[in-house]
């Protein structure tokens, strides 16, 4: 399903929810009972670990339709500016699924795959800079980065080519302010880790000292909500691509990649996409990525 970009931070919340709730319920239950503060940080920490892992630290598959990188191109600007519509868009993601010569495409069959993907589009090159510009403070995917510096490098001819464009392997964290979401995350816990070595009558202070860590990490989110939501409140030409985990594999979501308004309504000229699509141990961390763009 295609639809205008809206924003709700869903998919880490809950990761700090859980630790500042067993901290404070520890808190509360610290007098009186043997090592009550150890089971309960232990469970903390293995279920962070987790959580952070699975989130920012699992490769997942991701393609992007750049029109400055893109071969084959037959319309142009008067300054020579190449013109892609949404629906150009989505023809090119759709047939990158079937591109022989990509050894690092998705290749599902009837697995369960989830995806995420973003398109935007404006009717001059100006509103499309200004829409990725504002996408690229929060994923920092390098041919959104640098969408009019591309240069192709030829493949080996000995070999099969693919055909742009191309799919690539990408980390949440690779995108900023994640990949520091992320060290804050671990700092949490190597903080967490440390108090199993300290007199009980200090445990207190320490759980208030991991609870400060804690609302620290949500005062980022925060940051982030706020970029997602003046993304979505003044870039009407911003599309996200939902996709929830489904059977199927490529062919169900080269299907549901189709829609008839986007590609038959919006002629904009000016446009770019991205998909990021996961399936096997991708599937989980590209789903919560979903999430925050729901």
């Amino acid at each position: 399903m295609l639809g205008p970009i809206g924003s709700v931070l869903s998919a880490i919340e809950p990761i700090l929810a859980i630790a500042k709730t067993l901290l404070e319920i520890a808190k509360v239950f610290i007098e009186g009972v043997e090592d009550p503060f150890g089971g309960l940080l232990d469970a903390i920490i293995e279920e962070l670990e987790t959580l952070i892992n699975d989130l920012f630290a699992t490769g997942f598959y991701i393609v992007t339709v750049n029109p400055f990188k893109l071969e084959g191109i037959r319309r142009f600007d008067d300054f020579g500016t190449p013109l892609l519509t949404p629906g150009d868009i989505i023809d090119e993601m759709v047939e990158s699924f079937d591109d022989q010569g990509d050894e690092a495409r998705p290749q599902f069959t009837d697995a369960e795959m989830t995806a995420i993907g973003i398109i935007a589009t404006a009717p001059d090159l100006a509103g499309l800079l200004g829409l990725i510009q504002e996408l690229i403070a929060i994923f920092k995917i390098p041919e959104w980065e640098l969408v009019l510096e591309w240069h192709q490098e030829k493949a080996d001819d000995t070999q099969v080519k693919s055909e742009v464009p191309d799919w690539e392997s990408l980390r949440l964290n690779s995108f900023e302010p994640f990949g520091t979401l992320q060290k804050d995350l671990i700092a949490l816990l190597e903080a967490a880790k440390g108090t199993r070595i300290v007199p009980d009558n200090n445990i207190a202070d320490l759980i208030d000292m991991l609870i400060k860590k804690i609302e620290r990490l949500q005062d980022i989110l925060d940051r982030i909500q706020e970029i997602l939501d003046n993304a979505a409140g003044a870039a009407s030409g911003l599309w996200v691509f939902d996709y929830p985990p489904t059977a199927g594999g490529n062919e169900a979501i080269k299907a549901a990649l189709r829609d008839p308004y986007l590609e038959q309504c919006v002629p904009n000229g000016y446009s770019i996409g991205t998909l990021i699509v996961g399936g096997g141990p991708s599937l989980e961390p590209v789903n919560a990525l979903r999430q925050l763009l729901l």
